[in-house]
């Protein structure tokens, strides 16, 4: 109905898992059909648009109604129910803001493999990779180097306090991301990776575990353009991404609370060794 598609400033988007059948060659029947319920959604959503009734209280259980001025906000113009489907945040008494309002990207170099160098030289630039940037920490043994004259602008050297994230791997993988806390050598980053640097409002250890939560992963696989092996999120749609951003005072605090768990569970992960060592001399005792 072309009259509705551009009377209506939103697109419902519905799924039906099962059309009553299982996916085998003999299409057996299954308890579970959607078709009705996605057809009977549908016919409310057309009626209240045809109708010009308002659309509050209209939650479809099969599907999603969204803003074209939301859909609007992606370059990709992207009309993938998954892309608008993550889970909400909840509630925030700080105010939330999207990613580019406090940080800087910058896009990793490109190298060919010819590019790379078999050994490092006076003239040559480290380089960390998907494969060298780890949760962890750079694995030094992973860098490649390459000729120093491919550099075209040193803001693509990486700087203390710099959030490295992948935004092109597999979508496991996609936006994991390595805290840059020391570096004693120029060294730059590759085209699959992308810089996040924190602006003055925020901190980067802050920042940093909200890029962690599981809401961020959620958001990252979400807005993902999926090819058969690789995944790529695009800067556009990480600059959307919404945190809140409390004081830089309250900031500290939430990242030394943080600090502390993880300083716990670590002391526990030790005794657990410790544990598990005993044991094993023990087991080893009585097969002598």
């Amino acid at each position: 109905d072309r009259a509705v598609a551009r009377s209506s400033d939103t697109v419902g988007f519905f799924r039906v898992e099962s059309d009553g059948f299982d996916l085998g060659a003999q299409r057996r029947p299954v308890d579970r059909d959607d078709l009705p319920e996605v057809q009977s959604q549908i016919c409310e959503y057309l009626d209240r648009l045809r109708s010009g009734r308002s659309l509050d209280g209209f939650e479809p259980s099969l599907g999603l109604i969204v803003s074209k001025d939301k859909i609007r906000q992606d370059p990709d113009f992207n009309l993938s129910m998954e892309r608008y489907q993550y889970r909400d945040s909840g509630g925030s008494k700080f105010p939330m803001v999207p990613l580019n309002e406090v940080a800087e990207f910058v896009r990793g170099i490109t190298f060919r493999k010819s590019d790379q160098l078999n050994n490092p030289t006076d003239d040559s630039l480290p380089v960390a990779t998907t494969k060298a940037a780890q949760e962890s920490g750079i694995v030094n043994d992973a860098l490649y180097h390459i000729p120093r004259s491919l550099l075209k602008d040193d803001r693509k050297l990486l700087k203390q306090g710099d959030i490295l994230i992948s935004t092109a791997n597999s979508l496991r993988l996609l936006g994991r991301t390595t805290h840059v806390k020391d570096i004693d050598r120029p060294m730059s980053f590759g085209a699959f990776m992308t810089v996040i640097r924190a602006r003055s409002m925020i901190l980067d250890s802050y920042l940093l575990h909200c890029l962690r939560t599981e809401f961020a992963h959620d958001f990252f696989v979400t807005h993902a353009n999926t090819t058969t092996n690789i995944s790529n999120l695009n800067l556009s749609t990480l600059a959307n991404f919404q945190i809140p951003l409390p004081p830089l005072s309250v900031q500290r605090e939430i990242v030394a609370e943080i600090s502390g768990y993880q300083e716990d569970i670590k002391s526990h992960q030790d005794e657990i060794v410790e544990l598990e060592n005993r044991i094993t001399q023990s087991i080893n005792q009585i097969w002598e």
